[in-house]
């Protein structure tokens, strides 16, 4: 269900028009952090109808650590660099039922003279906290829909 709902949002990235682009210089569909420490993947799209987007429609997912949950935010920064330090997070795993052990977001993009098409695979590990014999991992690709011009 948490890749679904990852796969169904990241697709929609930069729907709207250059006011809902993201990055440095505000010229991709989505950025991704995947270092040691940091793992997060920004993204904004018109989910409103709105004339130009405002904080509320930069997004994010993230991986922490600390608590072993994935995250969902609003109100980051344009670049992933700064997820951490920016934006409003919720839990999306509860982690006294389900630990998600690594998340990773990889940015790839195919390119020719009129627009960038950019894709993420996503990687998420997950255990019971009752019992981490048992574990789970899925791998996806997902091709963003809104190209980049």
């Amino acid at each position: 269900t948490l890749v679904a709902v990852m796969e169904s949002d990241l697709r929609r990235a930069g729907y709207g028009g250059a006011d809902f682009m993201v990055g440095m210089g505000k010229a991709k569909v989505v950025d991704s952090i995947n270092s040691s420490t940091e793992k997060c993947i920004v993204y904004s799209y018109n989910y409103d109808d709105a004339l130009s987007a405002d904080s509320q429609h930069r997004m994010a997912f993230r991986y922490s650590m600390e608590n072993a949950t994935l995250q969902f935010g609003h109100g980051v920064d344009t670049r992933a660099i700064n997820c951490f330090s920016s934006g409003t997070w919720v839990n999306l795993t509860d982690n006294n039922l389900l630990k998600i052990k690594e998340l990773s977001f990889i940015e790839s993009t195919t390119s020719n003279a009129q627009a960038t098409i950019r894709s993420v695979d996503i990687k998420i590990t997950g255990e019971l906290s009752s019992n981490s014999d048992y574990q789970h991992q899925i791998k996806t690709k997902i091709q963003v829909r809104n190209l980049e011009f």
